[in-house]
């Protein structure tokens, strides 16, 4: 019924539990099924609170999805959360002691192994390696593999990312409860980076969400900074829930439909009242009022991330700036968050999934992609379900195949590709 790249995605955030399945073919995902959980907490900062009880969760939906859809579902990739992330920058070097010694996979893959070998917390682990640049004897290699190359010393920057082992350790035990295997594990923001761009050189991504607001310097396709403000969505809804004294789903309301953060029309208008116990009296609000309260959060916010902005990139040109997540979509945001000198030229991404166009399965898709590009990568097909015995094609075969023209390509997503050190 289904090709080979049908794909099912996961995501574990603090109030919600969300699950995709979605088929790559010609280029294009077609989205064919989707759903939310939202009904209670699952995590506090990416660590899952009970992973036995959301991997039952998890399991039922795909059972669910398995009698819909008539599949058998054996592998989950999962995005990890970035909240607790830290990145290591890290060297290697082989000496192979003959002069023109030929580069093969197993020689990259060793370097690679051997720039692993750094000093971490011990509460870290590794989950994601990133090499970037090689170098054999004098000769560069800078976002490709050498492959084939002939020298004697191989040389290889990397960055190393690592999570806290107990956040870590909940998210894939998810998936041990559910009684399924892992098909790949990349972090949030890179997974949003692949919904978005192909080649994400000198980026700045903004990622506006929930409960906090992420920042991540991406340069050369590699993710260099994050860095992760506690302040998001939800609690611009609260501080206008304070401000008006009323429940959570009216502050929610006012927020997407009345006010309008970047204009004054109308700003003497009376849009609410409320009779305030303590004082005896009653308080009137007016437009200016609900508007200049969500002002000062937006501002607090753009006041962390100038504050970054300049320690990192220095105000350099040539860096991209996007914003993404739930806060772009506020009336008369894109335009309020011009008028700050730093942030002048950003830019909005959005989803670009045909009827998929809600920034909470944004990271999902770009799982999806982030999959797809990684079985090219492996000249293998594995997908999430097992319907025949051919998913994955000999390595070995297709190594001694491609070895002559493997650099030419993967030239463009070598760009994009990180190792999983979950699998």
């Amino acid at each position: 019924m289904f090709d080979q790249e049908l794909y099912v995605v996961c995501q574990i955030d603090d109030f919600n539990l969300k699950i995709m399945v979605n088929k790559y073919v010609d280029n294009h995902i077609q989205v064919l099924y989707k759903e939310i959980l939202n009904t209670e907490q699952y995590a506090e900062n990416g660590l899952v609170l009970d992973s036995e009880l959301t991997g039952k969760t998890l399991r039922t939906i795909l059972n669910k999805i398995n009698k819909l859809l008539k599949i058998n579902i054996t592998r989950v990739a999962l995005n990890l959360p970035s909240n607790n992330l830290k990145i290591y920058q890290s060297r290697a070097m082989l000496d192979f002691k003959e002069v023109n010694h030929v580069i093969t996979n197993s020689d990259i893959n060793q370097v690679i192994e051997m720039a692993k070998n750094i000093s971490i917390e011990r509460d870290e682990v590794i989950c994601l390696t990133k090499p970037y640049d090689f170098k054999v004897d004098n000769k560069n290699f800078p976002n490709s593999f050498p492959l084939n190359a002939q020298g004697q010393i191989i040389y290889l920057e990397s960055l190393i990312y690592t999570l806290p082992t107990a956040i870590y350790n909940s998210q894939l035990e998810v998936l041990k409860q559910a009684k399924c295997e892992l098909l790949s594990a990349t972090l949030d923001q890179f997974a949003l980076v692949f919904n978005f761009h192909n080649n994400f050189n000198n980026l700045v991504l903004i990622d506006w969400g929930w409960n906090n607001t992420k920042i991540s310097v991406f340069s050369n396709s590699a993710l260099y900074a994050i860095h992760n403000i506690k302040i998001g969505f939800n609690q611009i809804i609260q501080g206008l829930m304070v401000k008006m004294h009323c429940s959570y789903s009216k502050a929610l309301k006012y927020l997407t439909k009345i006010i309008n953060v970047n204009s004054d029309y109308l700003g003497d208008l009376i849009v609410d009242k409320y009779f305030d116990q303590e004082s005896r009296r009653m308080v009137v609000l007016s437009k200016a009022d609900l508007q200049n309260t969500v002002r000062n959060q937006l501002d607090e916010i753009v006041e962390h991330i100038e504050g970054f902005l300049t320690e990192i990139i220095n105000n350099d040109p040539n860096i991209e700036i996007a914003f993404t997540g739930q806060t772009i979509n506020l009336p008369g945001f894109s335009s309020y968050i011009k008028n700050f000198e730093k942030l002048s030229k950003v830019s909005f991404i959005a989803n670009i999934i045909p009827g998929i166009d809600n920034y909470e399965w944004a990271p999902l898709i770009g799982a999806t992609n982030y999959q797809h590009n990684l079985n090219i990568f492996n000249n293998v097909t594995v997908s999430s379900i097992s319907n025949t015995g051919k998913e994955i094609i000999n390595k070995t075969l297709a190594h001694e195949k491609n070895e002559i023209d493997a650099n030419q390509h993967h030239s463009h997503l070598n760009l994009n590709y990180q190792y999983n050190d979950n699998r």
